[in-house]
């Protein structure tokens, strides 16, 4: 069953979308299929029930499926059509599909970035200076350098550190797992310490998120633990043998 979006207000698309390859090399269907899939993008973090648990949908994210994207796209598309649309829009990353037996989630990657910054527009019309004009432009850029879920991670790590690197490595780690796992590695974490816990002895967000992969650790039903469980039954078949 698809989530019921709010079907009352407006996006607001940047024309730069148009240069992009996936744009250009995309068929007239698959342009349908993707302009709806930004309609159908929630606007504001609501809660839902994904996997049988409570989770927060994020701005750009919507719980939907086959069907109910085919019916919205209109006349014309199919389910099949929807399907190679969103295999070949993962290998763009323009969006990651997670699936189960009744529905999917599919979160639009740097949903920010398809959103046009009204104000800005705005002072792109207005503004004779075009200098004060590009200082605007690259404030904005500044401002929405960071997605709405890596903000909400940063804030909750208990030793946000280097944010730039952060980032870049939040971007790798979210093409494997969910934002929202995460955020919640993050938590559990910041719960595992003592709270006389100096700063010094608590590992970076960098580093948290890098090549060591600390997250491994504080994930529900963490990959190193199935890993280690996997030793440990080859041992013993070891030494029943």
């Amino acid at each position: 069953m698809a989530v019921s979006m709010a079907n009352s207000g407006w996006i607001k698309l940047h024309r730069e979308l148009l240069d992009k390859s996936i744009w250009q090399t995309s068929t007239s269907d698959q342009k349908v299929i993707m302009i709806t899939l930004l309609l159908m993008a929630n606007h504001k973090a609501i809660e839902w029930e994904w996997q049988g648990k409570k989770y927060v949908v994020q701005p750009g994210q919507f719980i939907t499926s086959l069907p109910s994207i085919t019916k919205k796209c209109g006349k014309g598309i199919t389910i099949q059509k929807v399907r190679t649309a969103l295999l070949r829009f993962e290998k763009y990353e323009f969006l990651t599909s997670k699936s189960t037996n009744k529905n999917r989630l599919i979160t639009i990657v740097n949903w920010d970035s398809y959103q046009s910054d009204e104000e800005n527009q705005q002072a792109k019309q207005q503004a004779s200076n075009k200098q004060l004009t590009a200082n605007k432009n690259d404030n904005n850029e500044k401002k929405n350098i960071y997605s709405d879920d890596f903000e909400t991670f940063y804030k909750v790590y208990p030793n946000p550190k280097g944010k730039a690197q952060t980032y870049k490595n939040w971007k790798k780690v979210i093409k494997q797992h969910d934002p929202n796992e995460i955020i919640e590695c993050a938590k559990r974490y910041q719960r595992s310490l003592r709270p006389d816990t100096e700063k010094a002895y608590i590992t970076t967000s960098y580093n948290f998120l890098g090549q060591k992969q600390a997250y491994l650790d504080y994930l529900q039903g963490s990959e190193r633990d199935q890993r280690q469980r996997e030793h440990i039954t080859r041992d013993i078949f070891r030494f029943e043998e």
